[in-house]
């Protein structure tokens, strides 16, 4: 009820099902269930429009999300490029078939390869099983196994971060850009941008929230944080500011900032 009250549907929908999963006693069956009833469906309707629904394993999910991601992202580009506003969910649309032709997101014809984000107690992960209060999601797409984290991160590009106490641990990491222990720590930290009021968790973007990396160079846990593509370019471009920290963000227009600076 607290969540509720608090936070939009999106949150209260993954707490519930945060709970709903560490109620669960025997996770692996709950997941053998979800896995058995599984499908993909297609009709046309009314309107003369191709259908579809489906129904999968949240890491299979994750999957697909990864899959689809630089693809939709590169009609996201070039819609505006061309000056059109072209709404997220249709540039997914135009990605899935384009993933269906075996096309590719680059102009060199190399496709990025995706790469799924798990987030997991450490115990857990150790343990092979989640007790109670603890987590393992694929994200995005939600709770899964432990044992099924640890058979994605065998054969697939996965990145997986783990919370000690208070501490972030390494467990299993494929990035090399930024440091891959400040990488999985902001990956914990922030999984949504922390633009107060946005709770966007797709294709965050890494920001020196503080002082330009030109300026610092330095990729330390404190100098960074993740906000989406909307928010970092208004701080980029048109120069709106960042401030507060963890737990009291505040993001402000450039006359406001400036008179804060100056006050």
């Amino acid at each position: 009820m607290e969540t509720a009250r608090r936070e939009p549907l999106t949150v209260l929908r993954e707490q519930a099902q945060r709970v709903t999963a560490a109620a669960c006693e025997d996770a692996e069956a709950r997941y053998r269930q979800v896995h058995d009833r599984r499908y993909l469906r297609h009709w046309t309707d009314g309107s003369g429009a191709f259908r579809l629904d489906a129904s999968l394993t949240p890491d299979a999910g994750a999957e697909v999300l990864a899959a689809l991601r630089p693809l939709r992202d590169k009609f996201s580009r070039q819609a505006r490029r061309a000056g059109c506003r072209q709404p997220r969910d249709a540039s997914a649309a135009d990605a899935l078939v384009e993933l269906c032709r075996g096309g590719s997101a680059t102009a060199d014809g190399v496709r990025p390869r995706a790469t799924i984000n798990i987030r997991v107690d450490a115990g857990a992960w150790d343990r092979g099983r989640t007790r109670q209060a603890e987590t393992c999601e694929a994200e995005g797409a939600g709770p899964i196994p432990v044992t099924v984290a640890q058979q994605l991160a065998e054969g697939a590009r996965v990145n997986v971060s783990g919370m000690d106490g208070a501490d972030v641990v390494s467990l299993v990491s494929h990035t090399r850009y930024i440091p891959a222990r400040v990488r999985r720590a902001l990956l914990v930290r922030d999984p949504v941008c922390v633009v107060p009021g946005c709770y966007e968790r797709d294709d965050l973007e890494f920001d020196h929230w503080q002082v330009d990396f030109v300026k610092s160079r330095r990729t330390s846990l404190g100098d960074l944080t993740r906000v989406c593509k909307f928010h970092h370019n208004l701080k980029t471009r048109l120069g709106w500011v960042l401030i507060g920290g963890p737990g009291n963000w505040q993001f402000l227009p450039p006359k406001l900032a400036e008179r804060q600076r100056s006050t």
